[in-house]
């Protein structure tokens, strides 16, 4: 459907920034939840002492932890990188 009047410059170029800046502020508040996943898991594994548990079970601390660093920068750089290449 067209419009009955012609859209001037000035008001296409204003609807696309307003859906610019849409867009950044979604994303903003998508990334500003991501730290909220991986301390809400940490603090799910404190209340229930899973680090314990697998140190009893014969974990060593450094793969514990190593492994707790590459699950918290895959949570954090998947969706980042899905956002890149949007």
């Amino acid at each position: 459907m067209t419009a009955p009047f012609p859209v001037f410059y000035v008001f296409r170029s204003k609807v696309a920034a307003t859906q610019a800046l849409d867009f950044a502020v979604f994303i903003s508040i998508a990334l500003a939840l991501i730290p909220c996943v991986i301390i809400s898991f940490i603090i799910k594994e404190r209340e229930q002492q899973l680090k314990h548990m697998q140190v009893i079970s014969g974990v060593s601390l450094p793969a514990y932890w190593l492994s707790n660093m590459i699950s918290d920068i895959a949570k954090s750089y998947i969706p980042i990188l899905a956002i890149v290449i949007l």
